[in-house]
């Protein structure tokens, strides 16, 4: 037109109409060009790629937001062990396995969720004399590599663990049981499932932050 406008006419409503509507349930160029052909066969073809698409889509979204709220518990489950350590509290998975990182099932398992990991202190007279490292099953399962299997039997005593994520060793195991032996209590099994790396303060180093569980 003379004032520089575009006049459309019915069709061309109805074709542009059509191209948001395709691209609003999710075609691509390419599938939004081949439905202006008019093959139903092709466009049946091509609602089917797209809904495809779009479940995948809202599986990873919706493991995306469960890992989100998984994340934010374990934020609170830090800061409730902060203001309310040595509690009595049972360890709340079943079994612990060897970690075992030749085992391409259970490093499959451990790279897809990390927070399965805890390390294992065995104590002897307030000596720390072995440490293993392991995974966390929720299936009481028999197998040769289990380390820990629930006991409703024994008490526990949970509290926060700390250890310096580029040095493990250093750590506040030692004040922990010199706590524990000042207020009577005796352990020989301390369990502790990986919460999330942080630092405390902005200047300090990295820590690995656990909730532990002490066996009394």
């Amino acid at each position: 037109m003379p004032n520089g406008y575009r006049q459309y006419n019915v069709k061309d409503i109805i074709t542009i109409s059509n191209v948001i509507n395709l691209k609003k349930m999710n075609f691509s160029l390419s599938m939004i060009k081949d439905a202006q052909t008019g093959q139903t066969d092709l466009l049946q073809k091509n609602l089917k790629l797209a809904n495809k698409s779009i479940e995948e889509q809202i599986a990873y979204l919706y493991d995306a937001k469960k890992r989100i709220q998984h994340q934010q518990e374990i934020i609170a489950e830090y800061k409730n062990l902060v203001t309310n350590s040595f509690t009595y509290s049972q360890p709340d998975f079943a079994q612990v396995r060897n970690f075992n990182n030749t085992n391409p099932i259970l490093m499959q398992k451990y790279l897809k969720d990390n927070l399965d990991y805890v390390i294992i202190f065995k104590i002897k007279k307030q000596k720390i004399l072995l440490t293993q490292e392991g995974i966390i099953l929720n299936s009481k399962e028999a197998n040769n590599d289990i380390l820990y299997s629930t006991s409703l039997q024994s008490k526990w005593i949970s509290f926060l663990f700390k250890a310096e994520h580029a040095h493990p060793l250093n750590n506040n195991l030692r004040p922990i049981l010199k706590f524990f032996n000042q207020e009577g209590f005796s352990t020989n099994l301390i369990i502790c499932k990986y919460l999330l790396s942080i630092k405390e303060d902005k200047n300090e180093k990295k820590l690995d932050i656990y909730h532990a569980y002490a066996q009394i």
